[in-house]
């Protein structure tokens, strides 16, 4: 019985003594992220894009400020604007390439988006492991756009090669 009450008496300390205060994984990793920047987008057509683009359907533009997207988007903070989604050619043999967003309205507009966001569920989906880095993402910041209507489309580039995708989606900018 001595034992028993030892042992209970030990586990007991060595739990008291090994209590922490565990901080919030948030807000541990809130200090080591950098700041998101916001790119202008531009009127002028990116140099890297070859003047012919081969139309494809296999692309998506998901989120929009970390929402899900419809048809069509009213954007009334332009000066940031968040977008994400994949693009890929389901047979590639090769990683995906660059990622342009085109804004076809009032101007034409373009922004650079950031490649290598992982996509398993575009992998699975195709049967192409290639596809796991086919995810982008674009912080944009829209403010020299004029209001109105602007059709989106995704432009990727591989090499002398690129790509246009329709994800169907308009984007109204408020004034």
């Amino acid at each position: 019985m001595k034992y028993i009450f030892m042992t209970a008496a030990v586990a007991l300390s060595l739990s008291a003594c090994s209590e922490k205060t565990e901080q919030p994984a948030a807000s541990a990793g809130a200090a080591s992220a950098a700041p998101v920047v916001f790119s202008k987008a531009e009127t002028a057509r990116p140099a890297s894009l070859p003047a012919e683009l081969a139309a494809v359907p296999h692309c998506s533009f998901d989120l929009l400020n970390d929402g899900a997207r419809g048809e069509s988007e009213t954007i009334s903070n332009k000066a940031r604007v968040t977008m994400n989604g994949w693009s890929g050619d389901p047979k590639a043999t090769a990683a995906p390439g660059s990622v342009f967003l085109e804004f076809d309205g009032p101007a034409k507009l373009y922004a650079t988006a950031q490649r290598g966001l992982k996509r398993p569920d575009v992998a699975s989906a195709y049967s192409n492991p290639i596809l796991q880095d086919s995810g982008w993402e674009a912080h944009i910041d829209l403010s020299a756009a004029t209001p109105g209507q602007y059709k989106v489309r995704v432009i990727e580039v591989n090499g002398a090669n690129a790509t246009s995708c329709d994800p169907h989606s308009v984007l109204v900018i408020s004034s």
